[in-house]
């Protein structure tokens, strides 16, 4: 029994976001239905956004240039974010 009140806390999520070179990979390790993305510049402004493929991986070509981008993953259950560099 779990006496504390708080949930046990998964340590690997679901969804994992990396770069390499110019592109983002989104990986999708678990149930979830992967919706869409949206890319933000360091700014604040929206750069590149798209559907995502209901698949175990996708990846997203970035022509914004080199620099430090987030990227937020839309899931039919949660909502992810990672910063990732793209050269």
């Amino acid at each position: 029994a779990n006496f504390t009140g708080i949930d046990d806390v998964a340590t690997v999520k679901d969804v994992q976001i990396y770069s390499n070179q110019q592109y983002a990979y989104i990986i999708n390790q678990g149930k979830e239905a992967m919706k869409e993305y949206f890319m933000y510049d360091m700014m604040g402004r929206l750069v590149q956004k798209g559907p995502l493929q209901n698949s175990t991986r996708n990846v997203i070509t970035v022509n914004q240039g080199s620099a430090y981008y987030v990227i937020k993953v839309i899931t039919s259950g949660n909502v992810y974010t990672e910063k990732i560099f793209i050269q």
